[in-house]
């Protein structure tokens, strides 16, 4: 089956209206989403014209090993931004065929959020 826009427009809806689950993944993908763009504006962002490289990277071995321009710091929330809309899109196309595969691009994409966020957390501690 081929889907076009306005079919997946309809079936996200529906997968959300109906599904508890998609409707609950979703919102708690966003919340960290947001949380993950909110975090380097709140604070990397006020220290970025008093340094224009910052470190991005620390290894236990050799302390800092990657440093760049603080703009590097949003390329996490442009991952998790793709990533949200890339599953959202999967998981409408096998909502009604595959329902166990719906669920795990559902699942798969909190989980995914999440690490972002924790690497997003380490990155800003690291820069304070």
């Amino acid at each position: 089956m081929r889907y076009n826009a306005p079919m997946l427009r309809k079936d996200l809806k529906e997968s959300l209206k109906t599904a508890n689950l998609y409707r609950r993944t979703t919102i708690v993908s966003g919340v960290l989403l947001l949380l993950t763009l909110a975090l380097p504006i709140w604070k990397i962002l006020p220290i970025s014209g008093d340094n224009p490289y910052i470190p991005l990277h620390y290894n236990v071995y050799m302390g800092i090993d990657e440093s760049g321009p603080w703009q590097y710091v949003f390329v996490l929330p442009a991952i998790g931004f793709g990533l949200l809309i890339v599953n959202s899109v999967l998981q409408v196309v096998f909502y009604r065929r595959e329902k166990v595969l719906s669920i795990f691009f559902a699942v798969a994409t909190v989980a995914t959020e999440a690490i972002l966020l924790v690497s997003m957390v380490l990155i800003v501690l690291l820069n304070l």
